[in-house]
């Protein structure tokens, strides 16, 4: 009799409809975890890219300072706009200051710039607005040649 029990219970069981008993925990976590990673990978791209530029112009000043002696300032002052639009960098001549020294032989070359950052489409200008201030300094030894 007991073994009729088990074998009717079984078969029942068989006949049940397989209904997931999940709730969907799992899926909305692996949901955030995608939110928050395209999140990351968005704010670091947009940054990256920023300081990225940044560093390329820094590099062309350090370049120019160190050919001051054949270069004349409005040759570098020229060069590092060029440089400057070719990276996105908003800079104008009259954000560059010169400062030769032939006594010493060198070139000091600075610059300022701002960058505004838009993040997440801009979508709320308090949050998703944020602006780098970049001001290089540069000072590089150069040789007079007689």
């Amino acid at each position: 009799m007991v073994e009729i029990l088990r074998s009717s219970m079984l078969m029942e069981k068989n006949n049940m409809p397989n209904v997931s008993r999940e709730r969907g925990g799992a899926t909305l976590n692996a949901l955030l975890v995608l939110m928050l990673l395209a999140a990351v990978l968005h704010v670091g791209f947009k940054v990256a890219t920023v300081f990225i530029a940044a560093d390329d112009l820094t590099d062309k000043m350090s370049e120019q300072a160190a050919l001051a002696e054949i270069l004349k300032d409005e040759q570098i002052i020229g060069n590092l706009v060029s440089k400057a639009k070719d990276v996105g960098i908003p800079l104008s001549p009259g954000d560059i200051r010169l400062v030769r020294n032939n006594e010493a032989q060198n070139m000091q070359i600075s610059a300022q710039w701002d960058v505004t950052v838009r993040l997440f489409f801009d979508a709320y200008p308090p949050l998703t607005t944020r602006v780098f201030h970049f001001s290089p300094v540069i000072k590089e030894r150069y040789t007079i040649k007689l």
